[in-house]
């Protein structure tokens, strides 16, 4: 628990506690109020992929401080942060590929493409083609979403349909 003393510090108890004054451990309001001092409010859970927290100059509320608010996100940053999921499960989908069948992540099983041994250059090549034909439809599809061509996806999950189908060579 932070505290907030009348000098506006804000720290815990034994930092913020006015000096030569002894408090117990859990202080009541009424305690704290006699200090001068007030609880400082816990921020609630809130929805990150919709909402963040500012900062603001502290105010009392229902008795505590509160020294945040929460809030929707801007259109820009909910764009940001969707595509930024959208290109991180995206790769996630490549490296799990290659991870199945014994490679480290995509990268490393596409170093195998110029092995000397048939079955590593073959899956090395399909992997170099899994990943430039899956980015490249990641690229159009938000080219497309750019250009107001298609609505935004929700999710990785409304675009992984329109991935490259994984067809491992055998």
């Amino acid at each position: 628990m932070r505290y907030r003393n009348a000098a506006g510090e804000i720290g815990g108890l034994r930092h913020v506690k006015p000096k030569n004054v002894s408090m117990i451990a859990n202080p009541t309001d009424e305690q704290l109020a006699e200090q001068g001092m007030m609880r400082v409010a816990e921020q609630p859970s809130f929805d990150p992929s919709a909402k963040k927290v500012e900062t603001i100059d502290g105010v009392e509320v229902d008795g505590e401080w509160v020294t945040w608010q929460i809030v929707d996100l801007t259109t820009d940053e909910l764009n940001t942060r969707l595509q930024s999921e959208i290109t991180q499960r995206t790769q996630q989908r490549l490296d799990q590929v290659a991870q199945a069948h014994g490679y480290d992540n995509i990268l490393s099983a596409c170093t195998y493409a110029t092995s000397s041994i048939p079955r590593f250059a073959t899956e090395g090549q399909y992997c170099i083609a899994l990943r430039d034909s899956t980015w490249a439809a990641l690229d159009q599809l938000l080219k497309d979403v750019e250009a107001g061509n298609r609505a935004a996806p929700s999710g990785f999950e409304e675009i992984e349909p329109e991935l490259p189908v994984i067809d491992w060579p055998e």
